[in-house]
């Protein structure tokens, strides 16, 4: 079978397994990928003679590579916290913004200042991602999404970032 007609006859499984991991940390049009991936795979190894439905033989595929890749994603997050940790008592605290703890000669010049802040606020000063949402007037995931292009910013100048 041709990839074009194997996504085109299988994309609303894939669709349908990716909606079961949305919102962990991955868009969702990233786990179709991966999900398309894995059917690709699971074309490439299925056997006929096995006396089973490529469509169940394929769901195992594309929940392991869709899976792979949220794993991945918790595996590098740089702050990755528990559900839990999102309900803390000083939740409703705003954060202090002294620019006098930033570390200026640990960033670059031309370094964004928002992502100075996002890095700061979420390594030195342990806030959650919603709090330094609110601080800043954007999504939780738009701050996540600044942190993750800083510290991928950072890795490329080969600096080390706070330890957590």
């Amino acid at each position: 079978m041709r990839y074009e007609d194997l996504v085109s006859n299988y994309m609303p499984l894939v669709r349908k397994i990716a909606a079961k991991y949305n919102g962990y940390g991955i868009p969702y049009e990233d786990i179709v990928q991966e999900g398309l991936i894995g059917l690709i795979e699971a074309s490439k190894v299925f056997r006929e003679s096995e006396n089973v439905n490529f469509g169940t033989y394929a769901s195992f595929w594309i929940k392991k590579y869709i899976i792979t890749a949220l794993n991945k994603e918790t595996a590098s997050s740089m702050h990755a916290i528990k559900i839990s940790d999102t309900f803390d008592a000083d939740m409703e605290a705003p954060i202090e913004y002294d620019e006098q703890e930033l570390p200026s000669d640990y960033f670059p010049e031309d370094f964004p200042e928002i992502e100075k802040i996002i890095l700061i606020d979420s390594f030195i000063h342990k806030k959650p991602l919603q709090l330094i949402a609110e601080k800043l007037g954007i999504s939780r995931e738009k701050a996540r999404q600044i942190r993750n292009k800083a510290a991928r910013r950072i890795r490329s100048l080969n600096l080390n970032l706070p330890k957590e």
